[in-house]
């Protein structure tokens, strides 16, 4: 016999029921959202106009050279505030002082803009020439890019000739000035070892030369060039080694002045003896001397440098 059992009731979906007054709100939520997202790409629309004089347009070396967090945050709080206010809600950014954060801020901002504009590429080249100069992995780097975290390999050759453009422009004006320069050669050997030797298959030697000139601060142009004055057969060690009593008690005071900086900077609590310390060493040219060496690097040559110095001798 068959027992047939039979609820009383209604029948109920599974699929739950939504409110009418759901509805609306949901509308309203999706409205705001995209009048959100349109001023986001106006404001990102605008910064990218070549007008607009982006930091991140400044991509030369004196874009490269003064790259700084404060100014890309300046940029965006100043010409994309609500991209600004959106992303240092989401992690939770509150000054310029954490600098970790301020970084983080940077380069989001940076991709962001260089995906919409390739010429906005300041922090791509800052990344580039970092990695290059850790001397990343080519498999580093390429991955790097698909990210736009970087530019591609072959571009930090474009970067290394900018610069170099660079810096021999600046030579062009030091020698308009009047500067000397001293040419410095430097050697660089390495060997190129095969996988498989064989008596016609060895490993080479390769030999090159780096280049560089570096301009005098104190001039030298008034000293006699006409000769030696003593040839070095004649020349006594001790006379050139030894030091009066004024050269003595003047180099102990130098060595108390480097001594005195590195506690300064080493160890927080002899931060009262910054106040007492001097800029510069005491010196026969202290306004000469108060300025960096310029140093022009140039290509590097696949020379060998003694031959290469047997060539400029001659």
């Amino acid at each position: 016999m068959t027992c047939h059992i039979y609820y009383a009731g209604h029948t109920h979906s599974s699929e739950p029921e939504v409110s009418t007054a759901e509805i609306p709100q949901e509308k309203a939520t999706q409205s705001e959202t995209t009048r959100l997202l349109c001023k986001i790409d106006k404001e990102l629309i605008e910064v990218a106009r070549r007008d607009a004089k982006s930091v991140l347009r400044d991509r030369g070396y004196d874009g490269i050279s003064t790259y700084s967090f404060d100014k890309i945050l300046n940029e965006m709080k100043t010409l994309c505030l609500t991209v600004f206010s959106i992303l240092s809600q989401m992690i939770q950014f509150d000054n310029s002082q954490e600098k970790k954060k301020a970084a983080a801020m940077s380069l989001i901002y940076g991709i962001i803009m260089f995906l919409r504009c390739k010429e906005m590429s300041l922090v791509q080249r800052v990344n580039t020439v970092l990695l290059t100069e850790g001397d990343a992995s080519t498999e580093l780097v390429d991955r790097l890019h698909k990210y736009s975290f970087c530019l591609s390999r072959s571009m930090k050759y474009t970067i290394q000739e900018e610069i170099g453009n660079h810096f021999l422009d600046r030579a062009v004006e030091l020698l308009k000035q009047g500067k000397t320069f001293v040419f410095v050669l430097d050697n660089i050997d390495w060997e190129v070892k095969v996988h498989d030797m064989r008596s016609d298959n060895q490993n080479t030697s390769v030999h090159a030369v780096a280049t560089s000139i570096v301009f005098d601060r104190v001039t030298c142009t008034h000293l006699p060039d006409d000769g030696p004055k003593k040839t070095l057969s004649e020349c006594n060690l001790i006379d050139l080694l030894t030091l009066t009593e004024e050269e003595i008690q003047c180099t102990r005071d130098r060595y108390k002045i480097f001594i005195r900086r590195v506690l300064c900077e080493l160890f927080p609590s002899f931060d009262f003896l910054k106040e007492i310390l001097p800029a510069h060493t005491p010196c026969q040219f202290p306004e000469e001397m108060s300025y960096q060496s310029v140093v022009v690097p140039l290509p590097v040559l696949m020379k060998d440098e003694k031959k290469m110095q047997i060539w400029l001798l001659s």
